[in-house]
């Protein structure tokens, strides 16, 4: 369903933050990333200037190996749009 145009996975998640690191696409949502994948995509993009939240809330003391969802942006901006629209369409 718009606004996405298509979604690929070339291989390891943390692949998938390195592209938006780079500016290959704008916007990453992944809604089970294992914890490896999220760490070493996060400091990636954040290393990078980007941005990127959880869809759920979870407190750092409750951290976990569970599968977590993800929104990663090529910027701030950009992310809040898309949160704001994922809200609305929940």
């Amino acid at each position: 369903m718009p606004p996405y145009r298509s979604q690929r996975s070339f291989g390891a998640s943390a692949l998938d933050w390195c592209w938006v690191a780079a500016g290959r696409c704008h916007l990453y949502l992944h809604g089970k990333q294992m914890l490896w994948d999220y760490a070493a995509g996060q400091l990636i993009l954040t290393c990078a200037g980007g941005s990127e939240n959880r869809l759920e809330e979870i407190p750092p003391e409750n951290v976990t190996l569970e599968p977590r969802s993800v929104v990663a942006a090529v910027s701030s901006s950009l992310q809040q749009q898309w949160l704001q629209w994922v809200d609305a369409h929940r």
